[in-house]
């Protein structure tokens, strides 16, 4: 995968801190998109590979080999790809259409249920070497994106340990600007990694591999559940991120009343747990937020059944945060996970809880 040759890694960011639980002792729940997932299209899809009893490209034609006896199981949307961790998988040869590498950017775009959180491959490119891939690498749980170039060098982004949970779907996003240079890596729609990588040309050429390696000397196999795989020949946005992950538009949250309590945790090391308030504007349907340590924001809050999310943007520095959450079935609870990015502290993920007043 990384195959680290550690004279040729250029590591471009740390792993973010671990979430912490918030001190009011609520769980914060799974955010989980509605099961309508495949039916957004985002412009730009040049490979689409729903797994649904078969390796087919529904949309580029790049259909996939399911190698040794891989089957399929329940999936995020119909079924998936379900892999054991014994060289099974599906591959994909190498052709003009999937080298993204020579496009302006690209995006990775799977969800994954993984039986554990251990190092293991999603999606990667493999010939004569490696190169783009997208494991569980560096700690348990870290989503690890290595931009590797056509000169083998490995330019590396990766997010917290912990941050993939096992038994469970989640929708996972990396992608690449070469005009921004930035790389990204997102995690239920939330920005949990970025750095500059550089300009340059990503490896692509090769078969594409989606839940297992041929390298050597690595963790040869995904072990667990691969579906919706999506390739894009462009770094979508954050919105188009949670559009391809939500299949839907979310709904403006007018069902929640006009005034929140919350507390976050683990976002601020100087003060572990903050509390505040979240207003509702009857004329802009946006909220307004304040924290007992002084921060002012704007909040745009959606509702895409119980699954609630919040885009925060402070009105001093201008600052943004993403919370993902979900809504107790009463309506008078929510809970979730919340990530900053980024300023001088970098990118930084905590969790939330929120009740009615």
């Amino acid at each position: 995968m990384l195959r680290l040759k550690r004279s040729l890694i250029m590591v471009v960011a740390v792993a973010l801190a671990a979430m912490l639980l918030p001190s009011t002792g609520l769980t914060p729940r799974a955010w989980a998109a509605p099961t309508s997932a495949r039916s957004e299209q985002v412009p730009d899809l040049v490979a689409y590979w729903p797994f649904d009893g078969d390796g087919r490209d529904v949309v580029g034609g790049h259909d996939a080999a399911i190698i040794n006896g891989a089957v399929f199981g329940s999936g995020q949307s119909g079924q998936a790809l379900l892999v054991n961790g014994s060289m099974q998988g599906a591959r994909v040869p190498a052709s003009a259409g999937l080298d993204v590498g020579q496009a302006p950017g690209f995006t990775i775009s799977a969800w994954i249920n993984p039986n554990d959180i251990g190092e293991q491959p999603i999606v990667e490119w493999f010939g004569t070497d490696w190169g783009v891939n997208l494991w569980l690498y560096n700690a348990p749980g870290a989503p690890t994106f290595n931009v590797r170039d056509t000169s083998n060098i490995n330019r590396v982004i990766w997010g917290s340990s912990g941050a993939v949970q096992a038994g469970r779907f989640q929708h996972l996003v990396a992608t690449y600007d070469k005009a921004s240079s930035m790389g990204r890596i997102y995690l239920n729609g939330a920005l949990v990694m970025e750095g500059n990588l550089g300009q340059f040309t990503p490896q692509t050429s090769y078969d594409l591999f989606i839940g297992y390696t041929i390298g050597a000397g690595y963790q040869c196999c995904f072990r667990g559940s691969i579906d919706e795989v999506k390739l894009f020949s462009r770094a979508i946005s954050a919105e188009e991120v949670s559009a391809v992950g939500a299949g839907s538009a979310p709904q403006p949250a007018d069902a929640l009343g006009t005034s929140w309590s919350e507390c976050e945790t683990g976002i601020n090391t100087n003060t572990p747990t903050v509390c505040g308030t979240f207003i509702r504007q009857a004329d802009t349907g946006l909220w307004s937020a304040s924290w007992e340590n002084g921060a002012l924001a704007t909040l745009s809050i959606t509702l895409d059944g119980s699954n609630i999310t919040i885009v925060r943007t402070d009105t001093n520095s201008g600052l943004r945060a993403t919370y993902y959450g979900v809504l107790a079935a009463d309506g008078l609870t929510a809970s979730g996970v919340v990530s900053w990015c980024c300023d001088s502290g970098g990118p930084r993920v905590g969790t939330w809880v929120a009740n009615t007043d």
